[in-house]
């Protein structure tokens, strides 16, 4: 697979550094999330400025490591990653977010994968937990930097598991986000006017919907394709928006932001409750 260049810079420079803090840890590095995905965005105009995830997209990797690094090992990855997001070089780089795991955790039931050292949001700390949607990726379309092909790794995927915890994820995360989102006269309500909540609600949720029906991940884009094709035909406008909002092709759909808003906002109330109850809305049946 041929990386975009802002990816195979931050990649290369990531193992560069790895070797130099920690060698001989790190036996192998795996792209998942958008890059793997063929879904990357840099993000252009005042997207450039937006929060990670919607419309500009992080450079997720998975590090398979020959032991679970020690407290020394995780002090060096932080001085690592610290020195990526602020050093010499980092301004036009992607941020670089992911997890340091054993080939026995990939192996074994992502559930009791705990206390992985993980890098979030500038964060390198040891408290990150194995999901089921991870090992999904890392079964399905992880693309391999250093290491075998992700068909030569023992990865356990179960579907129902997956199931399970996308369906909490729905109850959870996903609940709290759009009951944040709702409070008009809040932070979250108002920042729900710019284009970042929607792109990241309906995508988000589209993304899921996608999964629960046919047991695989796909991208946020690709997430809304599988709605426009599935779901209701009254959802068709904010989605057709959001993913114009994602990709940066085709026409506005709105002239009022608070449309869009309460738009976005029902249809994730809508997979919310039918995708934790069971089909989701207009979904076909899995294959």
């Amino acid at each position: 697979m041929q990386l975009p260049a802002p990816v195979g810079d931050a990649v290369h420079a990531l193992l560069r550094e790895l070797d130099r803090a920690v060698p001989g840890l790190v036996e192998g590095l795996y792209l998942t999330g958008s890059v793997a995905m063929g879904d990357f965005r840099t993000g252009r105009g005042p997207a450039r400025w937006a929060p990670s995830g919607a419309t500009r997209s992080d450079v997720d990797f998975v590090a398979v490591v020959t032991a679970h690094p020690d407290d020394d090992a995780v002090e060096a990855l932080r001085a690592v990653h610290r020195g990526l997001t602020a050093g010499p070089g980092s301004g036009g780089r992607p941020p670089v977010e992911g997890v340091y795991l054993t080939r026995a955790d990939l192996a074994g039931d992502p559930a009791d994968a705990t206390g992985l050292v993980h890098v979030h949001g500038g964060r390198t700390g040891r408290d990150g937990a194995g999901q089921p949607v991870l090992w999904q990726e890392m079964a399905q379309l992880a693309v391999a930097v250093r290491g075998p092909h992700r068909d030569e790794l023992a990865v356990r995927a179960d579907r129902d598991q997956l199931t399970g915890w996308l369906r909490g994820n729905l109850d959870g995360y996903w609940r709290r986000w759009h009951a944040a989102c709702s409070r008009r006269l809040s932070p979250a309500g108002a920042l729900g006017l710019t284009h970042w909540p929607p792109v990241w609600g309906v995508l988000g949720v589209a993304r899921i919907q996608h999964t629960l029906d046919t047991g695989l991940v796909c991208s946020k884009s690709a997430g809304a394709r599988y709605a426009l094709q599935t779901f209701d035909r009254r959802w068709h406008r904010i989605l057709d928006e959001c993913l114009r909002l994602r990709t940066g092709a085709g026409r506005p759909r709105y002239a009022n932001p608070v449309a869009r808003r309460r738009d976005a906002l029902d249809l994730v109330a809508e997979v919310i409750a039918a995708g934790t109850a069971g089909p989701g809305p207009g979904s076909r049946p899995a294959p």
